[in-house]
């Protein structure tokens, strides 16, 4: 790649530019009326039940499909800023999982709050045939050749063909972001919040050589 050529961010959306997990307890909080209030440090399983301990997947599900939910979410504030200034130097696109009714208003929701200055690719979660949802998050499907992908999941991350993947741990350590068993991802850097992953970014944008390693 030449000096100055975009380079493509392939970002997950849930808990990584949107502080989605966040807005879930602040719902539950609410619903519940959980005394004393539960905070994102009380969070320790990918279900909410260490929230609220009669939570079911449905629920989980139902959370993030309603209006509520995107009435409540926020953009990551330090993303934010980056993405407004960085609209010269980087394709966006955004690689998100979830019901089709969530990645529907998800998409609305990252347009209302970013504009139209990114691409957009949804997976639904699959349907079997007695309408159980089969929640695998694995991303594969999506070619991202020449690109860094961002996520806050280990099992996102790690069977794609970027060249470069950030694992962001934006609440911290959790079993879903765990890498002893992913030594063999090569060019994995581990980043805490948006910070430090825009480091990385902004070494890959100066150092075009490094995404000639998975060509």
């Amino acid at each position: 790649m030449e000096a100055n050529t975009k380079i493509t961010i392939f970002l997950d959306a849930d808990d990584t530019v949107l502080r989605s997990s966040e807005a879930v307890i602040e719902i539950l909080n609410k619903r519940h009326n959980i005394t004393p209030s539960k905070t994102i440090t009380n969070l320790r399983d990918w279900g909410y039940r260490s929230i609220w301990g009669q939570m079911t997947p449905e629920d989980v599900r139902d959370i993030y499909a309603s209006d509520e939910f995107f009435n409540t979410v926020k953009v990551d504030s330090v993303f934010f800023e980056f993405f407004k200034k960085s609209l010269a130097k980087v394709n966006f696109v955004f690689v998100t999982k979830g019901t089709t009714e969530n990645i529907e208003k998800k998409e609305k929701y990252l347009r209302k709050h970013l504009g139209d200055n990114f691409e957009y690719i949804g997976i639904p979660f699959k349907v079997d045939a007695d309408g159980n949802i089969n929640a695998t998050f694995s991303k594969r499907s999506v070619n991202m050749k020449h690109g860094i992908q961002i996520d806050d999941r280990i099992d996102c991350l790690e069977d794609t063909n970027a060249p470069i993947k950030i694992l962001i741990k934006t609440y911290g350590d959790h079993y879903w972001n765990q890498i002893e068993d992913c030594a063999n991802i090569s060019n994995l850097y581990v980043v805490r919040d948006w910070s430090e992953a825009i480091q990385i970014i902004e070494f890959a944008y100066n150092e075009h050589y490094v995404f000639k390693k998975c060509n």
